[in-house]
Protein backbone atom coordinates (compact mmCIF):
# COMPACT_ATOMS: atom_id res chain seq x y z
CA UNK A 1 0.00 0.00 0.00
CA UNK A 2 1.56 3.32 -1.12
CA UNK A 3 1.59 5.80 1.62
CA UNK A 4 1.46 9.53 1.27
CA UNK A 5 5.38 9.80 1.79
CA UNK A 6 5.98 6.81 -1.07
CA UNK A 7 3.72 9.25 -3.31
CA UNK A 8 6.38 12.01 -2.23
CA UNK A 9 9.30 10.08 -3.38
CA UNK A 10 8.12 9.13 -6.43
CA UNK A 11 6.77 12.17 -7.61
CA UNK A 12 8.44 14.95 -6.21
CA UNK A 13 6.54 18.39 -5.46
CA UNK A 14 7.09 21.14 -3.13
CA UNK A 15 6.80 19.33 -0.23
CA UNK A 16 9.90 18.71 1.68
CA UNK A 17 9.90 15.82 4.23
CA UNK A 18 10.21 16.48 7.91
CA UNK A 19 11.60 13.78 10.71
CA UNK A 20 9.95 13.91 14.61
CA UNK A 21 12.00 12.45 17.18
CA UNK A 22 10.38 11.25 20.28
CA UNK A 23 12.65 10.09 23.16
CA UNK A 24 10.90 8.46 26.30
CA UNK A 25 12.55 6.89 29.31
CA UNK A 26 10.85 6.05 32.50
CA UNK A 27 13.20 7.91 34.27
CA UNK A 28 12.45 10.89 32.73
CA UNK A 29 9.40 13.28 33.87
CA UNK A 30 7.74 13.62 30.12
CA UNK A 31 9.24 12.66 26.99
CA UNK A 32 11.64 14.63 24.80
CA UNK A 33 9.75 15.76 21.39
CA UNK A 34 12.00 17.52 18.39
CA UNK A 35 11.36 18.58 15.49
CA UNK A 36 13.93 19.20 12.64
CA UNK A 37 13.00 22.62 12.25
CA UNK A 38 14.51 26.00 12.81
CA UNK A 39 11.45 27.89 14.06
CA UNK A 40 11.80 29.49 17.64
CA UNK A 41 8.16 28.39 18.80
CA UNK A 42 7.45 24.57 19.31
CA UNK A 43 5.43 23.11 16.40
CA UNK A 44 2.25 20.91 16.85
CA UNK A 45 1.64 17.47 15.19
CA UNK A 46 -1.36 14.98 15.28
CA UNK A 47 0.43 11.46 16.39
CA UNK A 48 -0.80 8.21 14.86
CA UNK A 49 -3.43 7.60 18.03
CA UNK A 50 -4.83 11.19 16.92
CA UNK A 51 -4.06 13.02 19.57
CA UNK A 52 -1.48 15.78 19.15
CA UNK A 53 1.51 17.49 20.77
CA UNK A 54 4.25 19.87 20.58
CA UNK A 55 7.75 19.67 19.32
CA UNK A 56 10.57 21.53 19.97
CA UNK A 57 12.68 22.58 16.97
CA UNK A 58 15.62 21.22 16.40
CA UNK A 59 18.67 21.11 14.36
CA UNK A 60 19.39 16.86 13.51
CA UNK A 61 21.06 15.23 11.36
CA UNK A 62 20.54 11.18 10.68
CA UNK A 63 21.97 8.43 8.47
CA UNK A 64 19.55 5.86 7.01
CA UNK A 65 20.27 2.44 8.04
CA UNK A 66 22.68 0.37 5.64
CA UNK A 67 20.48 -1.75 3.24
CA UNK A 68 22.53 -5.26 3.59
CA UNK A 69 22.06 -8.61 5.05
CA UNK A 70 23.18 -8.21 8.67
CA UNK A 71 19.23 -8.64 9.86
CA UNK A 72 20.18 -5.68 12.58
CA UNK A 73 18.98 -1.88 11.27
CA UNK A 74 21.44 0.32 13.18
CA UNK A 75 20.52 4.00 12.52
CA UNK A 76 22.42 7.15 13.47
CA UNK A 77 20.90 10.53 14.95
CA UNK A 78 22.49 13.54 15.83
CA UNK A 79 20.43 16.39 17.79
CA UNK A 80 21.94 19.90 18.05
CA UNK A 81 21.89 20.49 22.26
CA UNK A 82 22.79 23.90 22.52
CA UNK A 83 20.13 24.30 25.57
CA UNK A 84 21.88 21.27 27.13
CA UNK A 85 18.21 19.32 27.38
CA UNK A 86 18.67 16.19 25.67
CA UNK A 87 22.72 15.79 27.23
CA UNK A 88 20.60 16.41 31.08
CA UNK A 89 18.01 13.99 30.07
CA UNK A 90 20.83 10.81 28.58
CA UNK A 91 22.86 11.66 31.50
CA UNK A 92 19.68 10.86 34.07
CA UNK A 93 18.99 7.73 32.51
CA UNK A 94 22.47 6.35 32.61
CA UNK A 95 22.19 7.26 36.39
CA UNK A 96 19.53 5.44 36.80
CA UNK A 97 20.45 2.42 34.12
CA UNK A 98 17.25 2.80 32.53
CA UNK A 99 16.25 2.07 28.90
CA UNK A 100 15.63 4.73 26.11
CA UNK A 101 13.36 4.44 23.28
CA UNK A 102 13.05 6.35 20.41
CA UNK A 103 9.98 7.02 17.97
CA UNK A 104 10.86 8.27 14.58
CA UNK A 105 7.61 9.53 12.48
CA UNK A 106 8.23 11.36 9.47
CA UNK A 107 5.70 14.04 8.02
CA UNK A 108 5.49 15.64 4.64
CA UNK A 109 5.56 19.84 5.35
CA UNK A 110 2.23 20.12 3.95
CA UNK A 111 0.26 17.82 6.28
CA UNK A 112 1.49 17.59 9.73
CA UNK A 113 -1.43 16.42 11.38
CA UNK A 114 -0.24 12.91 11.00
CA UNK A 115 2.51 10.58 10.25
CA UNK A 116 3.30 10.36 6.70
CA UNK A 117 3.99 6.37 7.37
CA UNK A 118 3.82 4.44 10.21
CA UNK A 119 6.37 5.81 12.99
CA UNK A 120 9.58 3.26 13.58
CA UNK A 121 9.88 2.22 17.49
CA UNK A 122 13.51 1.82 17.99
CA UNK A 123 16.38 0.93 21.31
CA UNK A 124 18.50 3.62 22.06
CA UNK A 125 21.94 1.14 22.27
CA UNK A 126 24.09 4.26 22.85
CA UNK A 127 24.24 8.27 23.54
CA UNK A 128 26.93 10.49 23.76
CA UNK A 129 27.62 14.33 23.62
CA UNK A 130 30.28 15.13 20.71
CA UNK A 131 31.10 18.76 21.07
CA UNK A 132 27.70 20.62 20.94
CA UNK A 133 25.69 17.65 19.52
CA UNK A 134 24.39 14.74 20.81
CA UNK A 135 24.90 11.25 19.10
CA UNK A 136 22.13 8.63 19.01
CA UNK A 137 22.85 4.74 18.09
CA UNK A 138 19.61 3.16 17.64
CA UNK A 139 17.88 0.36 15.99
CA UNK A 140 14.58 -1.94 15.20
CA UNK A 141 13.92 -5.55 13.83
CA UNK A 142 16.90 -7.62 15.61
CA UNK A 143 16.38 -10.67 13.28
CA UNK A 144 19.78 -12.60 14.73
CA UNK A 145 19.09 -12.56 17.80
CA UNK A 146 15.27 -13.00 17.54
CA UNK A 147 14.17 -16.12 19.37
CA UNK A 148 12.43 -19.28 16.59
CA UNK A 149 9.93 -20.26 16.70
CA UNK A 150 8.55 -16.33 17.53
CA UNK A 151 6.02 -18.05 19.88
CA UNK A 152 8.87 -19.62 22.03
CA UNK A 153 7.46 -22.95 22.00
CA UNK A 154 9.84 -25.42 24.18
CA UNK A 155 8.99 -28.58 23.60
CA UNK A 156 7.71 -29.67 27.01
CA UNK A 157 5.08 -32.51 28.21
CA UNK A 158 2.65 -30.14 28.77
CA UNK A 159 2.55 -28.50 25.58
CA UNK A 160 3.23 -31.77 23.66
CA UNK A 161 1.57 -34.45 25.58
CA UNK A 162 3.35 -37.11 22.99
CA UNK A 163 6.86 -36.59 24.33
CA UNK A 164 5.92 -38.61 27.52
CA UNK A 165 6.04 -41.75 25.95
Amino acid sequence: MATPLHVFWNSGGDDAEVLALELRCDAWPEPLRLIAAYDHEPIILGLEDGSSAAFEPSAIDWARAKSDTSGFQRLTFAIDNVRGDAQRLIDTANEAEARITMIARTYLSSDLTAPAERPHHMTVFSAGMERTAVRIEAGFYDMLNRAWPPRNWYYTADRFPGLKH
